[in-house]
Parts: C-alpha cells; sequence; structure tokens
C-alpha cells in the first residue's frame, strides 16, 4: 500500500478535478490510491489460468516506462475506467 507521504506527492496531480499526471506510473499510483489497491493484489487480478502476472514484474514495467496501452487498458477496465483522448 501508498503512504501518506505517497499521498501527499500525488495530491498535486489533481487540478480543479482533472488529473495532471504525466507518466503512466503516476496515473496507476493514483488509480490504485482511490480504489485502495496494492500493487500486488493489482496483479493477481491481471492473473489468468494461462498467464500469470507478478507484481515485481508489473512495478518494472512503470519504473522502465515498458507498460503497453493495451496493458493500460486492461488495467482501467478492472478498475472501473476508461481512457478518454480530447483535442484540447
Amino acid at each position: 500500500m501508498f503512504t501518506s507521504k505517497t499521498l501527499t506527492k500525488c495530491a498535486y496531480y489533481f487540478y480543479n478535478g482533472r488529473m495532471k499526471a504525466k507518466s503512466a506510473r503516476e496515473v496507476l499510483k493514483i488509480l490504485l490510491m482511490q480504489n485502495k489497491l496494492s500493487l500486488s493484489k493489482l496483479a493477481r487480478m491481471l492473473s489468468t489460468d494461462e498467464k500469470k502476472v507478478y507484481q515485481q514484474t508489473l512495478s518494472a514495467k512503470l519504473i522502465n516506462g515498458t507498460l503497453k496501452y493495451d496493458e493500460m487498458v486492461k488495467i482501467c477496465e478492472l478498475l472501473g475506467y476508461e481512457i478518454d483522448f480530447k483535442k484540447l
């Protein structure tokens, strides 16, 4: 789980109700905090009978910036969110 220090660090990413995160890692941290989930729990949720997802692998992808778009879409769907692009 995330500490209060992490919560404070991520709090500034919200402005007027909109998320202002800069990476998939930051977005995922915020979503996990909002849903009171850990990265380990998310990895278990992503695992299937055919493919096991490990917390260490998921963490490494977030740190290295190698999480694929379709993986992020799947995570968002599991958590009840959708990715929406809007032209400014």
